[in-house]
């Protein structure tokens, strides 16, 4: 059998010829302190495998056979998740656009980043969400995926969506809990405590 990188492993060169690398449909992620001999191996594929094989394959994802069609298990999983989970609402809440990094690989380089979300925009929004449950009672769990820019730029957005969300779920009888995309850099013990209260 051949091996080929999976499509959704990113390569992130961290200093001298070590690599970060994350397959983006298994989650894992590694450190590779150099990543010629294993193109080397993946392009004649001659036993030896490399020691690092079977950490690579398997679960981990980072490398797959050739003839495994990654795009079609992606669609298998996401249709499962879709019709198993419809009774999970996952709301995406960007707080601000703002970030205090420019990291070359982020894919909104170059966007014009400005501006936290108003109260007001905050309120409608909240508004929306309870109609919509209403409208949906099938839906039993509610998510709220923080992103941005870096979202916790805008702390006391953050505190005050995430306290209105989680007292209209207790309202609604829903299940409720957070997750955040960070950069880390503001994550200290008072925010961290702060984002416990809503279950992330």
């Amino acid at each position: 059998m051949r091996y080929k990188w999976s499509v959704f492993t990113v390569f992130y060169p961290i200093g001298g010829e070590n690599f970060l690398i994350k397959n983006f449909l298994t989650g894992a992620v590694a450190i590779l302190d150099t990543m010629k001999p294993l193109n080397i191996w993946l392009d004649d594929q001659v036993l030896p495998l490399p020691k690092s094989f079977d950490i690579l394959s398997g679960s981990n994802g980072f490398i797959v056979p050739e003839s495994k069609d990654e795009f079609d298990e992606y669609n298998k999983s996401f249709l499962f998740k879709r019709f198993s989970q419809a009774n999970l609402f996952t709301l995406h809440l960007l707080p601000t656009m703002k970030c205090q990094l420019d990291c070359h690989y982020c894919f909104e380089r170059g966007i014009r980043r400005q501006g936290i979300m108003t109260d007001s925009v905050l309120n409608r929004f909240v508004c929306w969400l309870e109609r919509y449950m209403e409208i949906n009672p099938e839906v039993s769990s509610l998510k709220c995926v923080l992103f941005g820019g870096e979202p916790l730029l805008a702390k006391q957005l953050v505190d005050n969506a995430l306290s209105k969300l989680k007292i209209l779920a207790d309202k609604k009888r829903k299940e409720y809990w957070t997750e955040v995309t960070t950069n880390g850099l503001l994550l200290d013990s008072n925010m961290a405590r702060m984002l416990k209260q809503y279950n992330l």
